[in-house]
């Protein structure tokens, strides 16, 4: 076993002896299989078990392209430059284990799958319904935070107006603290399933998604908007404000220039497989980028990890500076602001098309 920095592992198996497939019983022909395993992240791992040795009969052939496309793919995952083609013949019509090689065909994949009309995008079709799937999970967990978020703030609300003690309004706020918790740990785990999908802000409303900054919400920014609903502040609660907004500046300035080297890394190692000759000029070399283009991908969660505990750390450090009352105006002043972005976007699609 062999492991380089791609995170590409092979394992060959070419004796029926050694076959961890084989059955007690069952006599199987010499077969080669190739195990591959690509890293997407730090924690999620792809391994495919790849057979470089199949056969079928003519007839079927004939009527299933099914057949065609399945031994391409395996090409493909198994990164062979060559793959071959053979027709064989029985050697009397009854003896159904001894044949002959009438001849044989050698194809590159690429050339194969366009003569066969395959979309080799298509071939990830199966892991693309998985992602797709922990997208949808995680839309629906999220929608079930949101209700439970919009019970605490009510309950946060009604408190507030009705001048509830210090210790009833940190109890609510202590809940609503660990509420976003769970939020952050739902992203995380949606991250590992989707990154694409919690950068698009698909599971947010049209007007959230034009503020959104890697996952959700600006520090800072929000933290100007809070400034001048929370006064007045004492001159040591104002002097920690300012000074978290510029520290969160800062990591909100290193965080995007990150994310533009990885950009630009990424489009430099897609450029490189680009040629006169297409694709099909070096299916290894080809394959080798787009490994190493997963591999940079994965480097997405790490950027939305860090923006939401940056996120996560705001909120705690408000909620130090601040007292338990302060800090409950600015939870609610903070679902204030969401909830009319959310209604900007309801109103901008019920306005009537010109």
């Amino acid at each position: 076993m062999k492991k380089s920095s791609l995170e590409l592992v092979s394992i060959y198996i070419t004796d029926s002896n050694s076959n961890t497939f084989a059955a007690d019983g069952k006599e199987l022909v010499s077969i080669a299989y190739r195990y591959r395993r690509w890293k997407l992240d730090d924690d999620l791992h792809l391994v495919t078990h790849c057979e470089v040795h199949t056969v079928t009969e003519v007839r079927e052939l004939k009527n299933n392209a099914n057949k065609l496309a399945k031994w391409t793919a395996r090409a493909f995952l198994a990164s062979a430059n060559l793959m071959k083609i053979g027709y064989v013949s029985r050697v009397h019509p009854r003896d159904h284990y001894n044949h002959v090689i009438l001849s044989m065909i050698g194809y590159k994949p690429w050339d194969f799958a366009a003569q066969i009309n395959l979309n080799v995008a298509n071939m990830w079709g199966i892991v693309k319904s998985i992602v797709d799937l922990g997208a949808v999970i995680f839309d629906i967990e999220y929608a079930q935070w949101l209700d439970e978020h919009n019970r605490l703030i009510s309950e946060l609300r009604s408190a507030v107006n009705s001048h509830a003690s210090d210790n009833n309004l940190r109890s609510i706020v202590d809940g609503i603290m660990a509420h976003y918790d769970d939020i952050f740990k739902l992203k995380s785990a949606a991250a590992k399933a989707d990154v694409f999908h919690l950068l698009s802000g698909m599971w947010k409303t049209p007007a959230e998604r034009c503020f959104q900054w890697l996952g959700g919400f600006r520090s800072s920014e929000l933290l100007k908007l809070l400034t001048r609903q929370l006064e007045p502040l004492t001159e040591q609660q104002l002097a920690g404000i300012c000074n978290l907004q510029q520290s969160s500046q800062q990591a909100e300035d290193a965080l995007s220039q990150g994310m533009e080297a990885l950009q630009q890394s990424l489009a430099e190692t897609l450029a490189g497989s680009l040629g006169p000759s297409g694709p099909s000029g070096n299916v290894a070399n080809y394959m080798g980028q787009m490994a190493m283009a997963m591999g940079k991908l994965g480097t997405l969660k790490n950027f939305i990890r860090q923006a939401d505990n940056l996120r996560q750390q705001t909120l705690q450090q408000m909620h130090r500076i601040l007292t338990t009352c302060q800090f409950a105006r600015a939870l609610l002043a903070i679902n204030d602001y969401f909830s009319r972005l959310q209604a900007l976007s309801s109103l901008g699609l019920a306005r009537p098309k010109e």
